[in-house]
């Protein structure tokens, strides 16, 4: 039988030993916090010392931050820095800290994604208007005229990020599809991709406006380009005035066939040219050539920065039946010249263009100007704009995200 001694001497030793194990318990947890806290603090601060390594040219010319360092260069910074600090310091570290391994992954912020790359343009367009910190004067200035431009370095057309895409990406039965909308809608601050084509006409040249001072430019169309891809200025002009012509040929073609004293008039002169039945298929031969002329007319009326309204009316109106004897200077101004300039038609195919390939697009404009201008090894697949990480400190995985 045990004494009443015994059992309390039992009794204190079962405490004793539980508040024993229990203060080992808070300061293996004190112990695992205090790591923690050290290990979040010190790569913190080793991230953001990476993300401090971002390309200051493309920043300053494109607003885009990103850094050029890659999988292995990142680790070894990283474990230089957390080293660095956890064996140079360990009077200043309560519990120390050995690292044994780093996992870095970059593939989700490569600008060469077309989602991080819109982000990244977002972000930069947002900046600019709610702080309205970059303007006018600032990256405008005369810049003398280029030669019309043709890239012919294999290398550099191989490393284009949109290489693997072939021709025009504007399919012309999309936009005579097209249904037509108000402008304003087209030029509405919340339509779809606002931000992305606003930054299309702050950076990049067009045929009208090679005045974008940000950087020198090898293309003159560059606009031009992000809509055709071709290798020359003179092909991408090309390309539009093609494309116009065909989309305002849909337009006025509508307009004549709403508009009665055209229609009468296209009748009477069907029926002259073949009278009975046949005159009818005859009017759409003529309504097609009319509208087609039209249109010709209108691209001579851009070309001379004039003015061509979308939705026209009789005064927006320039080609008669008879009107071919008074072309001045090779084309005929309406009695309005109220419209809609090259810029603006530019702005609707750019509206219209596939996301996807604008971009890519836009990254081979700031490579090729990039490496005219500042390195000639820059390529945008090797710009990031944030990465992801994992670190193994005393047996415990921890992991973390930087990101601009």
């Amino acid at each position: 039988m045990i004494s009443k001694k015994g059992f309390s001497s039992v009794f204190l030793t079962m405490i004793f030993g539980s508040m024993i194990m229990l203060t080992f318990a808070f300061i293996n947890i004190s112990s695992m916090k205090a790591m923690e806290s050290s290990c979040n603090a010190v790569f913190s601060l080793a991230g953001q010392s990476i993300l401090s390594e971002f390309d200051l040219t493309l920043k300053e010319k494109y607003g885009l931050i990103a850094f050029g360092l890659n999988t292995k260069e990142i680790e070894n910074r990283l474990f230089y820095y957390g080293n660095s600090t956890f064996h140079n310091s360990r009077e200043l570290n309560m519990v120390p800290v050995e690292i044994s391994d780093i996992e870095v992954d970059l593939k989700e912020y490569s600008l060469m994604n077309v989602d991080q790359f819109e982000k990244s343009i977002g972000n930069f367009m947002n900046f600019k208007i709610i702080n309205n910190l970059i303007k006018e004067a600032d990256y405008l200035k005369s810049t003398p005229d280029k030669m019309d431009r043709v890239l012919r370095n294999k290398a550099i057309q191989k490393s284009l990020p949109s290489n693997d895409i072939m021709g025009s990406s504007i399919f012309i039965q999309a936009i005579l599809d097209w249904k037509v909308q108000p402008i304003e809608k087209i030029f509405d601050n919340q339509a779809k991709g606002f931000l992305v084509n606003s930054y299309i006409f702050d950076c990049f040249n067009h045929n009208k406006n090679n005045q974008i001072a940000r950087l020198e430019s090898f293309y003159k169309n560059e606009v031009e380009y992000i809509l055709y891809g071709k290798l020359s200025d003179v092909e991408n002009k090309s390309k539009f005035k093609s494309d116009f012509i065909k989309f305002r040929t849909a337009l006025n073609l509508a307009h004549i066939y709403t508009d009665k004293i055209k229609v009468r008039e296209i009748t009477a002169l069907a029926n002259i040219l073949t009278p009975g039945p046949a005159s009818i298929g005859t009017q759409s031969v003529i309504a097609a050539a009319w509208a087609y002329a039209e249109a010709l007319n209108d691209a001579k009326l851009l070309d001379a920065d004039k003015k061509v309204e979308l939705i026209k009316r009789d005064e927006n109106w320039a080609m008669n039946i008879d009107s071919y004897e008074r072309i001045n200077d090779g084309m005929i101004e309406p009695s309005s010249n109220k419209g809609y300039s090259y810029e603006d038609y530019l702005k609707i195919f750019i509206y219209l263009e596939d996301r996807e390939i604008k971009l890519l697009r836009m990254m081979d404009l700031i490579q090729i100007n990039l490496i005219g201008n500042y390195d000639d090894g820059f390529l945008m697949r090797n710009c990031f704009s944030g990465f992801e990480y994992s670190v193994t400190a005393n047996d415990k995985k921890f992991y973390y995200e930087e990101k601009y």
